[in-house]
């Protein structure tokens, strides 16, 4: 799509395309017909302006300071439905619906349901069929997402804005009017079932699920996994409906978009969302406590299976969660950017992590780790923070050893070098992904419903810059009085050479939280 000389819009190549206004182009043939001088106005003179003049009829630029502030905008509805918006003043609007009801909220009854509740979206509703959904995401070519998690379910759509009503409306009906009709459950449960065999033959994915589940007990809110295969099988229509009626509540739920004026949002939310009754949400589950542990899994793949070999260990401490706004926080966060890791084959450059500790002291010193670093997995008022490596065959018992001398060292040493560099990197990673509209709509989302505002990014700077490492290394110390959670996974002759190695684990950490020097 390009401008010819006189300014008419030609849209496809300049042989080829079909024109839309403005003069015929050059390559075309000349058109039949009268000619000027024979009742026929003339053409327009190609109009000529200076590169270092401005276009007539284009308004100046602004730059960014000369725009108004666009600061998140958030209103409740009479129903309790929580509306928020950051104008960005893009073209492309993106609208996401946040549901506090993840796999932390079922019970036993309603194992898997917000799986299935992920894999069932966008299928046929109240006003449309799951054949008309897919039609008006094709015309107007709006893209649409839905995630579920331990703590809740979003759904998710980009579009330019004059279609933002659409998909508003396509959101609304799939998250709160779904029928559940039996072909829409048996088409989610045979994506969920694949979804479930695709993680399985992804040891780096399940086994960060699993440490969870190790970490807080499988059978609990927090331990168990968004993913079971035996309880897909299991859910029907009639429990979905019983699980969407519970939690499916105006209260439960975050409107929020990102490049959209906040009014036009909240004339969208009464007119998709402004009919739901003010009910009740169902308690929310205690917390769930910390409780470590150990755990080994025998690696029984077949030898065609294995397309990457190589054994896993990952260690993992209890950490703080996202309620926690004091420095602890983001001193846990500059930890994670000051650890780093990656890929034994790629560093990324300098600013990728390339000089973090576990690329200075482990990638680049042991041939044998394919790859490591650092996890922070924060919930709303819990967290997990450790390290998860990969070695080769053979090597299992030296990764576990190295991860447990590499965790202690952030405790008791980091330069001030080390310290900056961890903290700007965190910073520029922080705007860089803010700079993603999905990103930025999340980040909108989660806060709205844990704080029910949105803190600015002055305030998580200034908590950064208040930052000392002593700070770091106080918070580190902090982590390893808990009781380290544990996970292995290898073939059988890496987990026998291990042996049982837990309680030399614990009492090695026990010593440190005490000030003495144990021998992992």
């Amino acid at each position: 799509r390009g401008l010819t000389a006189s300014g008419g819009i030609v849209r496809g190549s300049a042989t080829s395309g079909t024109r839309v206004g403005g003069a015929t182009p050059a390559t075309a043939p000349p058109a039949a017909g009268p000619v000027a001088g024979e009742g026929v106005r003339a053409r327009r003179p190609v109009l000529s302006v200076p590169m270092d003049k401005p276009y007539p009829g284009v308004p100046p630029p602004l730059s960014a300071s000369e725009l108004p502030p666009t600061d998140t905008k958030i209103t409740t509805l009479d129903n309790g439905l929580r509306v928020a918006s950051q104008e960005t003043l893009s073209q492309v609007s993106t609208v996401g619906l946040l549901v506090q009801s993840g796999s932390k909220h079922e019970s036993t009854l309603f194992r898997s349901c917000s799986h299935m509740l992920e894999k069932i979206a966008y299928k046929s509703t109240q006003k449309y069929s799951a054949v008309e959904i897919i039609q008006i995401l094709e015309k107007t070519g709006v893209q649409c997402f839905s995630s579920s998690s331990r703590e809740g379910i979003m759904y998710l759509g980009e579009t330019i804005r004059p279609d933002l009503d659409t998909l508003v409306d396509v959101i609304a009906e799939t998250a709160v009017r779904p029928t559940f009709s039996a072909e829409d459950v048996e088409l989610a449960r045979g994506h969920a079932l694949m979804d479930i065999e695709m993680c399985n033959a992804a040891p780096d994915v399940w086994l960060v699920d699993e440490v969870q589940s190790v970490a807080f007990g499988h059978d609990t809110p927090l331990g168990q996994s968004v993913q079971n295969h035996s309880s897909a099988l299991a859910v029907t229509g009639e429990t979905l409906r019983e699980f969407h009626r519970l939690h499916y509540v105006p209260r439960n739920m975050v409107l929020a978009a990102c490049g959209v004026q906040h009014e036009r949002l909240l004339e969208m939310a009464h007119k998709h969302f402004g009919d739901l009754k003010d009910v009740p949400p169902p308690p929310q589950p205690k917390d769930t406590p910390y409780v470590g542990g150990y755990s080994s899994i025998v690696d029984e793949r077949p030898a065609e299976q294995r397309y990457e070999p190589g054994a896993h260990a990952l260690l993992a401490f209890e950490s703080t969660g996202v309620l926690d706004t004091s420095k602890r926080f983001y001193a846990t966060c500059v930890m994670q950017s000051l650890l780093g890791g990656g890929m034994s084959f790629s560093s990324g450059g300098p600013g990728k992590g390339m000089y973090s500790r576990l690329f200075l002291e482990v990638l680049n010193r042991f041939h044998f780790v394919q790859s490591i670093m650092a996890m922070n997995l924060p919930f709303s008022s819990t967290g997990l923070f450790g390290m998860c490596g990969k070695a080769n065959d053979g090597n299992l018992q030296e990764l576990v050893n190295i991860t447990c001398q590499i965790m202690p060292s952030v405790a008791f040493h980091i330069s001030d070098e080390e310290f900056d560099r961890a903290r700007n990197q965190l910073k520029s990673l922080m705007f860089t992904n803010l700079e993603t509209r999905a990103t930025m709509l999340e980040d909108i989302s989660q806060q709205v419903r844990l704080f029910n505002k949105r803190y600015t990014a002055e305030f998580h700077l200034a908590m950064l810059d208040a930052l000392t490492p002593e700070d770091v290394k106080e918070v580190a110390l902090e982590m390893m009085k808990s009781k380290p959670t544990l996970l292995l996974y290898g073939q059988q002759a890496d987990l026998d050479r291990v042996g049982d190695i837990y309680p030399a684990v614990t009492e090695y950490f026990a010593s440190l939280s005490q000030g003495t020097q144990g021998s992992a």
